[in-house]
């Protein structure tokens, strides 16, 4: 199943092109995805990954953009296939 952002743009915050890695990991269920960043913002962020997640699943992102380490805790809110 895909979800997709319809009609007029509902974003509040600007997202700011960045390059490098992420993991999309499932605490307690051992499961990790790679991945890349396309963009960050305040309130989201886009990662390309091969993943078969499902729209509000609870994950953790681990990444490392422009050489900084974070790790947060986050819900998938669009996926697209």
């Amino acid at each position: 199943m895909s979800d997709s952002v319809t009609g007029a743009e509902r974003r509040t915050a600007p997202r700011y092109g960045c390059a490098g890695d992420a993991e999309i990991v499932l605490p307690g269920r051992g499961l990790r995805y790679a991945g890349k960043i396309g963009n960050l913002s305040i309130g989201g962020c886009f990662i390309e990954t091969r993943c078969d997640l499902e729209r509000g699943t609870s994950v953790e992102v681990w990444m490392q953009a422009e050489g900084q380490p974070l790790r947060v805790a986050a819900n998938l809110m669009v996926r697209r296939s």
